[in-house]
């Protein structure tokens, strides 16, 4: 990670804190998700499928596309379109590391005393009570704090 995006990550982890603290919550755990790598061991087939389906998906519309000019009669064929579907296509295929950047600077996460809160660039707040989760914080005899889930 370079030296910007943890400054920036460190920031919004201050600035987050400081509102929570504000509203009058403890927080009790805070993170932010650790660098990954989309091709790693547990991810790469996930990624390699992405890139496989967009790309086959993208080909097969553009042969269509062409058979289907043909086939009119018209003898009008326009470029354009099948490097447009290749494009979007492309974006798609992507994502898993467009992701991962926007994931890794400008998400923060913490569970309050109320809570369990996602904070997102600029201190917005995305915000699930804890009497309306399926799990309950429990703190354990060395100091950690455990999530388990409830009994219903």
């Amino acid at each position: 990670m370079n030296e910007k995006t943890a400054k920036k990550r460190k920031q919004l982890m201050e600035d987050a804190a400081g509102t929570l603290a504000r509203e009058g919550e403890h927080i009790l755990w805070s993170g932010m998700a650790e660098d990954y790598d989309p091709f790693a061991d547990d991810m790469r087939k996930a990624t390699i499928r992405r890139f496989a389906i967009c790309f086959g998906t993208a080909v097969l519309l553009d042969l269509f596309y062409i058979v289907a000019t043909i086939a009119s009669g018209t003898g009008e064929f326009h470029l354009l379109m099948p490097l447009v579907v290749l494009l979007v296509a492309g974006i798609i295929a992507w994502s898993p590391f467009t992701d991962r950047s926007l994931v890794l600077q400008n998400a923060a996460y913490f569970l309050t005393d109320t809570s369990i809160v996602v904070a997102t660039e600029g201190v917005h707040f995305a915000s699930l009570p804890l009497e309306t989760t399926p799990c309950e914080v429990v703190p354990s005899a060395a100091g950690n704090i455990n999530l388990n889930s409830r009994n219903t």
